[in-house]
């Protein structure tokens, strides 16, 4: 499973914000269940000069 949330616009929150936002967009979109996960989340150099706010998050279960 997976998904891309957007995190909000503006200037860069840093480093632990951001970290911290897409671990919540992450786990927040219904994974219960699932038994290990992953995400992605823009860094400042993508933040600023390439305008990313997506967050790719993958789930998948464990056997």
């Amino acid at each position: 499973m997976w998904d891309v949330p957007e995190l909000p616009d503006g200037p860069y929150p840093g480093e632990q914000a951001v970290l911290t936002a897409a671990e919540e967009r992450c786990w927040d979109r219904g994974v219960e269940g699932r038994t290990w996960g992953t995400w992605c989340a823009p860094n400042e150099r993508s933040w600023n000069v390439l305008d990313h706010r997506t967050v790719a998050c993958v789930h998948w279960n464990v056997r």
